[in-house]
Formats: structure tokens, C-alpha cells, sequence
């Protein structure tokens, strides 16, 4: 049997990484992305909540032209 994605996995996920984050409709979004960390060094607050995991389907992506990271909860690191 597959995965069954349950919303307190992404929450899980959020607190266990230590991410900001906000809910905005069925998306929760993070302050910073956990593949590119919104470049942080460089842009200081420009690239904030770019990277967003869907709370019905587990889908996540980061806005960032040049981060641009997609997959799903499985694949989440």
C-alpha cells in the first residue's frame, strides 16, 4: 500500500525543520524555501514566502526562477 497524505505531515514537517510558516487557503507557505532558502545571503526579505506545500494533495514548489524545486511529500527532503 502507497502513502496516504495526511495534513499533520506537513505541519510535522514544517516544526521539525524549524520553518516559518503561514496558511493561506489550502496552501501552507514557508518564509523560506528548504531547497534554495530564498537566497538569503543576497536578497534579504525580497524572495520570502515563495515555497508553498498544498495542504489537500501534498504537491510543493518554490517560486524562484532559480530555485524552481517541485515534487510531492514523498519526495521532500
Amino acid at each position: 500500500m502507497g502513502y496516504k497524505l495526511k495534513q499533520s505531515d506537513i505541519f510535522d514537517f514544517a516544526s521539525k525543520y524549524n520553518h516559518e510558516t503561514r496558511q493561506k487557503g489550502d496552501e501552507l507557505e514557508f518564509k523560506l524555501c528548504p531547497y534554495c532558502h530564498g537566497d538569503s545571503r543576497k536578497s534579504k526579505g525580497k524572495d520570502e514566502w515563495t515555497f508553498s506545500i498544498n495542504l489537500k494533495n501534498g504537491r510543493f514548489n518554490c517560486l524562484r526562477g532559480s530555485c524552481g524545486a517541485k515534487g510531492n511529500m514523498i519526495t521532500l527532503h
